[in-house]
């Protein structure tokens, strides 16, 4: 069916280009702000939101099409708003990183392709035979296997971890701050870390590192920009579905689109995509799960439910301290800020994530969804191995949290 759909659409693999869109911060000081913001940039055809920040002091991200620029400039200067130019020349970066791209590297000095994570899934495995197995989370609508690995030491009635990335396959960084975790932490097991010993000895954990593995394909080989799922949509020309407004919790109420040309489209219903529905079932059956992170960028944030409640959680002042504890060991690494509060208060309600969907439904102690370092997500490969050391370190403290909280024996 994908190769018939293929035909129909008349399909290529060339670049899309970005030649002429600009890229504006825009600051927010008041509620109000955001919410004419918000009303100026609802036409997705010209304008694609980046960070849609809702916090005073903080800028809502913006590319615009060059057709409505000085438009949309003049609209914000009309309404007392200011900006910066984030980027004078989107396509200009976007071209510039796809002629650096260096698949002969197989360290954390590049981007990875999926064909090049995979192999480096491959390369986990054998290396550490003894801790790392791979596991398969399902398959995406273009027949593409969604693989993870498990870091345990063996035994039963762990507590466990799941950590997920790129649900937006345009989060490069996200992908990659996960695959050197997970290194990193079998490096240092190995290495005799005292720590580290501890927790991998008494946690199990899995990390799936493209989780729209359709989506990443297509942000290397057509779109960088490109966000959603790649399925087809009945009646539309517009591919995709936002993975991350697609579990069933509270499904497309609030904060996501019924228009599936829209970077927020939530389906058809929930569990529409294939993606979705696979990993829903594959985390279902981990057992004992105490903490669920989706790793996403970008905001410098580390955020936490609720993202359908504008209320908080009834452990609100639990995850908050714990939080904290992340964002310090984060900031002591390479002086990176870390802001923490729940998602609906960085960027509004949103329905149908599956931060509160893994919490309410599955019950989940510890659910984290940090939004990394940056300004774009076309950002600099030298930004990896910071990104790794820094989110490292927090997700060590909440190891330190989670071990310290298993019963004496």
């Amino acid at each position: 069916r994908f190769l018939l759909l293929l035909v129909l659409l008349g399909a290529t693999n060339a670049y899309k280009s970005y030649r002429g869109y600009q890229a504006l911060g825009i600051r927010i000081n008041t509620a109000d702000d955001f919410d004419l913001i918000v009303s100026l940039t609802e036409d997705e055809e010209h304008f694609d939101i980046w960070k849609d920040s809702r916090r005073p002091g903080d800028n809502f991200d913006v590319m615009v099409h060059p057709k409505m620029l000085q438009q949309f400039k003049d609209q914000l200067q009309a309404s007392g708003l200011t900006y910066t130019i984030i980027n004078e020349d989107v396509g200009v970066k976007v071209e510039q990183e796809r002629s650096q791209h260096d698949t002969t590297k197989k360290d954390f000095s590049a981007f990875k392709n999926l064909t090049m994570i995979e192999q480096w899934i491959d390369d986990l495995q054998s290396n550490h035979s003894s801790l790392v197995t791979i596991f398969n989370a399902g398959s995406s609508y273009e027949g593409r296997t969604i693989r993870g690995v498990k870091l345990s030491t063996g035994g039963t009635g762990k507590p466990a971890v799941w950590i997920d990335t790129c649900i937006h396959s345009r989060e490069w960084i996200a992908c990659a701050t996960n695959t050197y975790m997970t290194q990193k932490l079998l490096e240092e097991y190995s290495a005799g870390d005292p720590d580290v010993m501890n927790y991998l000895n008494s946690i199990d954990i899995y990390s799936v590192p493209v989780f729209n593995v359709d989506g990443y394909v297509e942000s290397w080989e057509g779109d960088r920009y490109w966000r959603k799922t790649r399925s087809p949509n009945s009646g539309s020309t517009c591919l995709g579905t936002d993975p991350n407004r697609n579990w069933d919790y509270f499904h497309c109420e609030r904060g996501s689109s019924t228009n599936p040309c829209t970077q927020t489209y939530c389906g058809t219903g929930p569990w529409s995509e294939i993606e979705v529905e696979s990993v829903r079932q594959t985390i279902s059956a981990v057992p004992n799960l105490q903490a669920y992170f989706a790793i996403h960028s970008y905001g410098n944030w580390f955020m936490y439910p609720w993202a359908h409640f504008s209320t908080q959680a009834d452990d609100h002042n639990d995850l908050t301290a714990l939080c904290s504890d992340v964002s310090n060991a984060i900031v002591a690494v390479d002086g990176e800020v870390f802001e923490c509060d729940q998602i609906s208060a960085f960027v509004g309600v949103t329905s149908g994530s599956s931060v509160d969907w893994t919490k309410d439904v599955l019950g989940v102690r510890y659910n984290f969804a940090p939004e990394l370092r940056g300004d774009d997500f076309v950002i600099a490969p030298s930004n990896i191995v910071p990104s790794g050391e820094e989110i490292y370190a927090g997700m060590l403290r909440v190891y330190d949290r989670i071990y310290n909280d298993i019963p004496l024996q």
